[in-house]
Order: structure tokens, then C-alpha cells, then sequence
């Protein structure tokens, strides 16, 4: 029989008051929000991007696209800290106004104005709680050295070159009705930067697939759909990378032949693609579509990982400094035995409207995903032709994808040479 939970956005939400928070206190965008602890704002050096001239626009198309935008979480568990999520913008009624779609969950509208290059978003309803009143998304800034939040008549972005900036200190709002100095905080930063498709597609020439399965037991979905989701396991195929066999990628684990395959409304291929590279910290990276897709779920694609990998690979936070979250929330890593079991704890997963988001199930305690591998899955996994790099021109993109012509020094960039791709910090 099927099981139906509410989504809860384990790494979305941020918000302010006097009062302490806990990590499990998040709820959905449409629940009233709790009153949570007041962060320390800490501001982000950001005097080069200030610097950048902005792109001059010709018309509202050109902003038009998938968005992340950076803000500051205020929950003291680990997902706290500068975080992305997702924004879409897309075509109002009136060509002087645009829609901002906020994690597929709420519209906003803003005032564009092409002359002067800048999205204005004021005060507007956004709905009505359960309680009857009036929620109302409000512009605010962040008043470090005096009370706290002010709200004020606008927040306002410049518009540049594939990015919308923001002033460091303005915040987007929705007080709670009935708890003053309660926010659930929108935007608390700086910067809104166009999303690249290629994050989230694949290039298959890059595997072996060598017609070889794995056992796997699943922890995203089987909670939902599964009365004993412990006893749910069954076979997948696998591919594992050319040049890197550390990295092992689960082909279409929710298709055809598969304990879900009869909900699965995706008609397209799905991967879930597991870096085994640290046996201490297995990160699963959140750029690939699983193939899923649910009736019941609204049928968005779901985008799995792990905390580890939202943490690394859409926040750029330190390996070390993630284990340090990890223990310091009596949280388990998830691990790799070195051999041919990878056990995957902190299963969280993103949605076709919300990508960069880390949600995961109310009501439940999520299940490790488990995978058993056969025991000589790397064997002949590396290609026999060897690709000399050395004299390739050497790019730089920054973790969403965007090519950076002069990465800054400290900043976290992928660098890619010929064949090669490295992260590194310059």
C-alpha cells in the first residue's frame, strides 16, 4: 500500500527570533514558521564581483532561467552556514514585471527596470495560513549594530552578466502572524547566478558499462512506497567512470524491472552517480536526475543525494569540516567498506523545480541506501589508452558550472584540463 508524507525542506528555511532552534524544527514553506535563534551575519568579501561592470540588458528574456541564490542558514545543525537554493524567473503579465518562483513553492512578483538594469521586489501577499491570516512576503535589512531587522519599502538587485546582485544586508521576509520578531528568511546575502543545464545532464561515453549489477536497497523512496522498507532490495546495473574508477554511477535504478518501476511516471533515464574516492566520506552528488518521477508527487524528477554531497558539491564546504557537522550532530557518515559495500546514510534529494534544495521526509527516520557491489566492480573499470594532458589548455568553472575566466585567490573552482577535472582550491 502506498504511504504518503509531507516533503520537509531540510536546508531551505532560516529563520529569526530570540529563541533557540534544533536541527528538526524545519517544515515546509506553506507550514507557519518557528521562531529559530538570531544568526550572527557575518558579511562575504564580494569587492571583486562589485567591481564587475553590469550587462546591460534589452529585454526581461534575457533573465530568464533557472537561478541559485546564496543565503545564510541560521539552524545550528549541518546544513547551517552559506547555502544555495533555487529561484526561477520567468514572464509576468505586465513586460516591465517578472515572476520569481521561489523552490516551486511560492511566486513573487518583481519590478524590472531595463534602463536602469534592476529587479525591485516590495511587499506583496503570498497566501494565508492555517490560521486565517495573511502571510506577506516583506523586504528587510539585516541592521547588524542596531536592532536587529528593519523592514524597509524594497529590496533591490543589479542585474549582470548571468547574476543578479543583491546588497549584502537585504533580506527577503515572511514575518509570522502573531510572533513578532519572527522571520522565515527568504534572502540573506548577496547573489542570484543563472544555473547551467549541463549540471544536470550526463555524457555516457564517459562510462563502462560492463553489463554487471549491484544490489541495492533503496533509502530515498523506499519509506514512501514500501510497507518493510528494510526488505526491499533488488538488482541495478552500473556503470563506473573511464578515468575515474573511484566513481561509480547507478543506471536507471528506478526503471523498468524495479520495485517502482508501476509509479514511475519519468520517461527519461536516471542515474545516481556515488564518489567512493574517501572510503571515510562517500559523497553522492546531486547534478543527476534518478529517472523518478511520481503522480502522487506532482511528478517532478527527484535528484538524489546525500548530505555529504549537497554540502560539497553545492556549497563548497570543506571535507573536514563536514565530518566535524557530522559528529557534532551524532549524525554517521556515510562510508565505503574499500571493498564492495557502500552504505549511504543522510539520504536527502532535490526536485526538478528545486535542484539545489535538501529535502527529505517528515514522519520518518530515512533508511542507509545500501549498495553491494561485486567484488572486482573496479577491474578493467580505467580505459587502456592512456591521454597525455600535459600540454592541454588549462579552464576554470565555478561549482555551478560557470566557466571563470581569473578565479580569485581562496576561491573553490573545478579545473579542468584536457581529460581532467580537479577541484581545487586556488
Amino acid at each position: 500500500m502506498t504511504k504518503h508524507y509531507a516533503i520537509v525542506a531540510a536546508a531551505i528555511a532560516c529563520c529569526l527570533s530570540a529563541s533557540a532552534a534544533t536541527p528538526k524544527m524545519q517544515s515546509a514553506i506553506s507550514q507557519e514558521m518557528t521562531s529559530m535563534k538570531a544568526a550572527s551575519f557575518v558579511a562575504v568579501d564580494k569587492e571583486a564581483e562589485a567591481a564587475k561592470a553590469p550587462a546591460k540588458i534589452a529585454s526581461a528574456e534575457e533573465i530568464y532561467g533557472d537561478y541559485a541564490f546564496t543565503y545564510y542558514n541560521a539552524f545550528d545543525d549541518p546544513y547551517g552556514g552559506w547555502q544555495n537554493s533555487s529561484i526561477v524567473i520567468g514572464p509576468a503579465n505586465d513586460d516591465s514585471q517578472v515572476i520569481l518562483n521561489f523552490n516551486g513553492q511560492m511566486d513573487w512578483v518583481a519590478d524590472l527596470d531595463i534602463a536602469a538594469n534592476t529587479i525591485t521586489i516590495k511587499k506583496q501577499f503570498v497566501y494565508t495560513n492555517d490560521e486565517g491570516k495573511d502571510v506577506y512576503l516583506t523586504p528587510l535589512h539585516w541592521n547588524a549594530t542596531g536592532d536587529g531587522i528593519d523592514e524597509i519599502d524594497a529590496v533591490v538587485g543589479n542585474i549582470g552578466d548571468g547574476e543578479i546582485t543583491f546588497d549584502e544586508e537585504a533580506l527577503l521576509g515572511l514575518p509570522v502572524p502573531g510572533s513578532p520578531g519572527s522571520y522565515y528568511v527568504a534572502i540573506l546575502g548577496y547573489h542570484m547566478h543563472m544555473v547551467a543545464d549541463p549540471l544536470y545532464v550526463i555524457n555516457m561515453d564517459e562510462w563502462n558499462v560492463n553489463g554487471k549489477t549491484a544490489s541495492f536497497r533503496d533509502g530515498w523512496l523506499s519509506e514512501v512506497f514500501s510497507e518493510d522498507p528494510e526488505s526491499v532490495e533488488y538488482e541495478v546495473n552500473f556503470a563506473v567512470n573511464k578515468t575515474n574508477p573511484n566513481l561509480l554511477l547507478l543506471v536507471n535504478p528506478y526503471g523498468a524491472n524495479t520495485p517502482y518501476s508501476q509509479v514511475n511516471t519519468c520517461s527519461e533515464e536516471g542515474y545516481i552517480l556515488v564518489d567512493v574516492s574517501d572510503p571515510e566520506l562517500v559523497l553522492v552528488q546531486t547534478r543527476l536526475g534518478s529517472g523518478f518521477a511520481c503522480e502522487d508527487l506532482d511528478n517532478e524528477q527527484f535528484y538524489m543525494y546525500n548530505m555529504e554531497g549537497y554540502l560539497y558539491y553545492i556549497n563548497g564546504v570543506d571535507p573536514e569540516e563536514i565530518l566535524d557537522r557530522i559528529f557534532n550532530s551524532n549524525l554517521d557518515p556515510s562510508t565505503y567498506n574499500g571493498k564492495n559495500v557502500v552504505e549511504i546514510t543522510n539520504p536527502v534529494f532535490g526536485t526538478q523545480s528545486n535542484k539545489n534544495a535538501a529535502y527529505s521526509w517528515s514522519e520518518v527516520d530515512m533508511i542507509p541506501s545500501i549498495i553491494t557491489l561485486p567484488d572486482d566492480w573496479q577491474t578493467n573499470a580505467v580505459d587502456d589508452i592512456n591521454v597525455d594532458n600535459s600540454n592541454a589548455p588549462v579552464r576554470y568553472f565555478n561549482l555551478q558550472g560557470v566557466e571563470v575566466a581569473n578565479p580569485e585567490q581562496g576561491q573553490i573552482v573545478i579545473k579542468r584540463q584536457g581529460t581532467n577535472s580537479t577541484k581545487v582550491i586556488m
